[in-house]
């Protein structure tokens, strides 16, 4: 039996469990495959879509599918999997429409409403294909529309805290994971499921012998299933923090910023070494800084970013860029010249 024949009751409340948890309002359907997608009014009254299986609209018919029916279904599972993280993810967006904006919706709440409108495009359809025929598998699609709203979050940020041709997106993995970490959830802890999901996003691994949660001061911890980050208080006071590896490969900036941090509060004098042996992009590290300092993510109701003594300490460097940062990186002879040039100009 096509999915043509079926007559479904339009104009009609139905259930659609799996779908929506209360009864909706049947506006109109199309058939797709063997299904139909369909189009209903929400108890509160706004519109939504959903695709459902032959054997949804027979039951809705009051029809049974022919079981001799030759023509394959679409993947339930894959299906179900995409409409369910488009849903879950719309259930605690402020704007079920989608109708957000970078300067009216914030931190999770941004994210959440993006990735859903990204999800929704493809819910659309039974079946989502590569060129070559190949099936894109759900968990693939979603880590894809997850990356593209973190990285545009990202470019966005840059823009904000005045990145002079740099931007937060190009830094390293582990520093985007931070920054996003925080614009998104501040210093709340995650469940393993929630966390493994936006580290995928983000493109690092949370577990294993190199990932985010190894060495003696990693970057992320993980107690009883649950991560968290670390701020610099906890970190900073590891002397190889922010250093280049033995082989010459530059440190992450979050590992750079978070040893400069320390050294700020508690060894002020260690200080201008560090910068200098560090070789750290002090443009790409005020960058970092600034945007995690705050003032360009708070701008709906996201409040602070960072936990407090990190705030604090960021607010401070940040005031204090050029004396704290750029002179304190300058050699002995850079100082003197510095200082020729200033008494010329007097």
């Amino acid at each position: 039996m096509g999915g043509t024949n079926v007559q479904l009751p339009i104009g009609r409340q139905v259930s659609l469990p799996g779908h929506f948890d209360l009864p909706v309002t049947l506006e109109s359907a199309r058939p797709l495959g063997k299904g139909f997608e369909c189009r209903v009014r929400l108890h509160d009254g706004t519109l939504d879509e959903a695709v459902i299986s032959e054997q949804e609209a027979a039951a809705l018919a009051g029809s049974t599918p022919d079981p001799d029916s030759k023509t394959p279904l679409a993947n339930a599972d894959h299906l179900r999997l995409l409409v369910e993280s488009a849903r879950i993810r719309l259930a605690y967006a402020r704007d079920r429409q989608f109708a957000v904006s970078l300067s009216g919706i914030s931190g999770a709440d941004l994210v959440i409403a993006c990735v859903g409108a990204g999800l929704r495009a493809f819910t659309r359809f039974p079946r989502v294909e590569y060129a070559n025929g190949e099936e894109v598998p759900a968990e693939r699609f979603l880590t894809e529309v997850e990356t593209v709203v973190l990285e545009t979050v990202l470019a966005r940020l840059s823009k904000e805290v005045g990145g002079k041709g740099t931007s937060l997106a190009g830094l390293d993995a582990a520093t985007r994971f931070y920054i996003l970490w925080r614009f998104t959830y501040n210093a709340a802890e995650l469940a393993a499921g929630e966390a493994i999901i936006f580290a995928n996003g983000t493109h690092v691994e949370l577990d294993g012998q190199h990932s985010l949660t190894s060495g003696a001061h990693p970057l992320v911890s993980k107690k009883k299933g649950k991560y968290a980050l670390s701020d610099f208080a906890e970190r900073g006071e590891n002397k190889d923090l922010g250093m280049p590896s033995d082989a010459g490969q530059p440190a992450s900036l979050v590992d750079v910023l978070h040893r400069t941090l320390w050294l700020m509060e508690k060894r002020p004098t260690e200080l201008p070494a560090f910068l200098r042996d560090s070789q750290v992009n002090r443009e790409q590290l005020r960058l970092v800084a600034q945007a995690l300092a705050g003032p360009a993510l708070k701008g709906g109701e996201l409040g602070d970013v960072s936990p407090t003594a990190e705030l604090s300490a960021l607010g401070k460097i940040t005031a204090n860029w050029q004396s704290v940062v750029e002179d304190a990186a300058l050699t002995t002879g850079q100082r003197e010249e510095k200082k020729v040039g200033q008494k010329q100009l007097i």
